[in-house]
């Protein structure tokens, strides 16, 4: 018996790293379209990059699967987010580290002033920690303004859960009919609760083929690209992920 669970838990381990290895080939082997002129990094630089991309998502969530999380290179994430144009962005780590992290956000303001200089002070950045009962968002959004939220195992499959226990009581007290309920009543359910649209693009790092959690209701239409880690990213590895994802083409069932 004993025999066999290794022997499972082997071929698991080599068709998980199979998968990532092709994800991870299918977006680095492809042609660079972007400029190759060596620039300095600056707000400048990276939208002039924003142009030449088929498209950008309008919301961004990072998955963390390593253990070690590394806030300088999360924060350097959320400022080329930023400087791109991406006004919404979702960090999710299962144990909710980030949650409690301030020095996040003090990391986010180093990282602005450092990449940014003078432009740092143009954007407004909002940290959201709690997915349900949050404060609305501003509903005149400033085209500078980036709303981030801080996700862990209790806002993904965890609020799922919450949700049908609300429909469920809303159903007893005569608030819906079952037959009120459909895929649209909970998107717009999920939606006032937590004001962020669903995810365009999700950028999972860790060896690991799985979303641990995160928001299962939200990512049934959602890119989803792998990297092995998000420690000493570098700028052009994550143009390339954004470069393959502006050339998806998604087809939707009628």
């Amino acid at each position: 018996m004993l025999f066999y669970d290794v022997l499972l838990q082997s071929i698991h381990l080599v068709v998980t790293w199979g998968t990532l290895l092709v994800s991870w080939m299918a977006i680095f082997v492809k042609p660079w379209k972007l400029s190759q002129k060596t620039r300095p990094l600056n707000l400048s630089s990276i939208y002039s990059d924003s142009k030449l991309l088929q498209k950008l998502p309008i919301h961004i969530g990072f998955l963390f699967l390593e253990d070690d999380l590394s806030c300088t290179d999360i924060a350097t994430l959320i400022v080329w987010c930023m400087s791109l144009g991406i006004s919404y962005i979702s960090l999710y780590d299962r144990k909710g580290i980030l949650k409690r992290n301030a020095f996040l956000e003090t990391e986010i303001v180093r990282k602005q002033k450092e990449l940014l200089g003078k432009d740092a002070t143009r954007f407004n950045i909002f940290l959201h920690r709690h997915f349900f009962n949050r404060e609305k968002l501003v509903v005149e959004r400033n085209i500078n303004q980036i709303d981030v939220q801080l996700l862990s195992e209790e806002d993904g499959r965890q609020s799922l859960v919450r949700t049908a226990r609300q429909f469920s009581r809303a159903v007893a007290v005569k608030q819906y009919k079952i037959s009120d309920i459909s895929p649209s009543t909970i998107d717009t359910f999920l939606l006032d609760k937590s004001s962020f649209p669903d995810p365009d693009l999700v950028l999972r790092f860790g060896a690991v083929d799985s979303l641990l959690g995160f928001l299962p209701w939200q990512v049934r239409l959602t890119e989803i690209l792998s990297l092995p880690t998000h420690h000493n990213i570098d700028y052009k590895s994550f143009l390339r992920l954004l470069q393959a994802f502006g050339d998806t083409k998604q087809r939707f069932g009628k």
